[in-house]
């Protein structure tokens, strides 16, 4: 399976729903976006960042998002945050090298 970039959005959607509800809102931080101009594609993977609409458009950090971004795997791996204690390269890299798992 090869998921593509809009199959990469939506699986972002999904986990932030599960997070945000529905509406994707949150009573403190407003709507929740999908950043999708900031897409990164790797040979692997989706990184798919997102955050808060008014940290977009003020760039206020107190509305930052932790996490903020989602990675969906193109072999139809469950889409996940990824860590955070190490660069997504290099956790591309040890999954591609077989030294660890996509998380789940």
């Amino acid at each position: 399976m090869d998921v593509s970039r809009a199959d990469a959005v939506e699986r972002t959607r999904a986990i932030l729903r599960g997070c945000y509800g529905e509406a994707l809102n949150d009573d403190e931080l407003g709507k929740i976006v999908v950043q999708e101009d900031l897409i990164e594609e790797y040979p692997t993977a989706w990184v798919v960042p997102f955050a808060s609409e008014y940290f977009v458009q003020s760039g206020d950090i107190n509305y930052a998002l932790i996490p903020n971004m989602v990675l969906v795997p193109k072999d139809g791996s469950a889409a996940h945050y990824p860590p955070s204690a190490i660069p997504v390269e290099q956790y591309l890299a040890d999954v591609a090298s077989g030294r660890t798992k996509w998380l789940a």
